[in-house]
């Protein structure tokens, strides 16, 4: 995926950029917007490492919205009127209630990787760095992913058509309720606004009249809510979710991994504990589940390893930890470095 000549840009924007050689239209320069998403901001760096642009020439911003208190209920508008709306009216309030309104906490991990600082995203500062640069160093790559990103990646390619190329990454094409698909189909999240838009193959065509979404929208609105049978031309389809998981990480993996792993008992378990979806919420009830299922097979297993994710709710790992901290057999992993330590 080291090559972008057959991707063809809606009218009125640049040529398809090389990422070799010595053209005009060679890219040198790359920038990276996020949402403080590890899982999103993952798909855009494993995005950057496919092209094979070199850190070095990297520069990173992220998109966050205010978190806490009633902004919690704001996800629906737009960032930038969020953000008015804080300034103007939630933190004054909150400053003469006598509260503080927290800030969204933005975990570790994605662009955070790349940079020990990451800047908000500004798109008139990263327009005019784009044009400040064009003569020597060519076209900027603008590659952005979430859907905080939208409005600012959208408008930097309006400002900047000749000296920009932008890849939107993960738009969340997969709609499932009357009110999403209506925001989907809002001018901010059309795919013409971009050079390019990257996206699950699956997600495009369940969001489709024929994706089983008929029944949830009168039949004289599909026309105008769903999309196009025949997707856009600069519209590129992956199998699944963009990933860092390639052979060269997984042989790094393998390395890493391998002294922890080669003295535990065979045949390991490997016991990867997720968090909470729309279909399943983790409750108490799901961690009792997942610990009787556990000592079922304890006596046919020589070791258990046992982790858990950022998004697994602590009441759940705490069950889990009072049922096998100590356990001779259990090495629950604490998210660190490579480590067989019992929690």
């Amino acid at each position: 995926m080291g090559d972008l000549s057959g991707c063809r840009s809606p009218r009125g924007a640049m040529e398809a950029p090389e990422l070799a050689g010595g053209g005009a239209n060679a890219i040198r320069r790359a920038v990276l917007i996020g949402t403080g998403s590890p899982g999103s901001e993952n798909q855009c760096v494993a995005l950057v490492r496919a092209l094979g642009i070199a850190s070095d020439n990297l520069t990173v911003y992220r998109v966050t919205r205010p978190g806490g208190g009633i902004n919690d209920w704001l996800g629906v508008i737009p960032v930038s009127l969020h953000k008015l709306i804080d300034k103007l009216l939630v933190r004054p309030f909150s400053r003469r209630a006598g509260t503080n309104t927290p800030q969204k906490h933005v975990p570790n991990g994605g662009l955070a990787a790349l940079s020990p600082s990451v800047p908000e995203a500004d798109a008139k500062e990263i327009v005019a760095a784009a044009r400040d640069t064009f003569d020597k160093e060519g076209p900027t790559l603008v590659i952005a992913c979430g859907q905080e990103t939208i409005s600012c990646s959208a408008l930097i390619r309006k400002l900047a058509p000749d000296c920009v190329f932008v890849i939107q990454v993960d738009i969340m094409l997969k709609m499932r309720l009357f009110f999403e698909i209506i925001r989907m189909r809002h001018p901010r999240f059309r795919p013409e606004r971009f050079d390019l838009v990257v996206a699950p193959r699956h997600d495009y065509y369940t969001s489709t009249a024929k994706g089983g979404h008929q029944q949830e929208v009168p039949s004289l609105l599909q026309r105008w809510i769903f999309p196009r049978e025949q997707p856009p031309k600069n519209l590129m389809f992956t199998v699944g979710a963009l990933h860092q998981a390639d052979p060269a990480a997984l042989r790094l993996a393998h390395i890493a991994w391998r002294d922890e792993l080669a003295p535990l008992t065979k045949p390991l378990l490997i016991v990867n504990v997720g968090g909470p979806t729309k279909k399943c919420t983790y409750g108490a009830d799901l961690a009792t589940q997942l610990v009787t299922s556990l000592y079922n097979v304890l006596d046919s297993c020589g070791s258990v390893r046992i982790s858990f994710s950022r998004k697994t709710p602590q009441k759940i790992a705490d069950v889990i930890l009072q049922e096998f901290a100590g356990h001779p057999k259990v090495y629950i992993w604490d998210n660190q470095v490579p480590s067989n330590k019992r929690c």
